[in-house]
């Protein structure tokens, strides 16, 4: 994994555990500046992401870079959408109470795992985390897409080097 990606998941995953998740959430200054500066960062990588990807149309390695961005933004969007929800309406959810438990439940969902000890258990979340199975599907054909041509490419380099 490339540096750059390594710390675009570690500014994920710090601003999943800084943001203020519900409006009553004292903000002291220096968490509310640390959320900002993160939040700037992340927008700027994003930013430079994507217009690496307009640039490398034929580059299969900023496309899979892409998509893994793509997906840890997601994880990290519903793990926190679920988390507020959770907070701000407590029969939304069955086990989820936690940051990490959100963002465990969010990854178990995406994995097609669901090991049933965190459960959306009202309609609002149903909603939401159907929503998070179709994105997986769509997720799931794009990945497959891009690894096939990936894929393809390779054969076809292979089949013209030898004549």
């Amino acid at each position: 994994m490339r540096l750059r990606t390594c710390v675009v998941l570690a500014a994920m995953l710090a601003a999943y555990y800084l943001l203020p998740s519900h409006p009553s959430d004292a903000l002291p200054l220096l968490r509310g500046i640390g959320s900002v500066l993160i939040l700037a960062g992340l927008a700027v990588l994003f930013v430079r992401q994507i217009k690496a990807q307009a640039r490398a149309s034929e580059d299969t390695t900023v496309r899979l870079e892409s998509l893994f961005y793509l997906v840890s933004l997601t994880v990290f969007v519903f793990a926190f959408t679920y988390y507020a929800l959770a907070r701000s309406q407590p029969g939304q959810f069955a086990g989820l109470s936690t940051r990490t438990d959100a963002l465990y439940f969010t990854v178990t969902t995406m994995a097609t795992v669901g090991f049933g000890d965190v459960h959306a258990a009202g309609q609002v979340a149903r909603g939401l985390v159907t929503v998070n199975m179709i994105f997986n599907v769509v997720f799931v054909g794009v990945f497959a897409s891009v690894l096939a041509a990936r894929v393809r490419r390779a054969v076809e380099r292979r089949r013209s080097a030898r004549g």
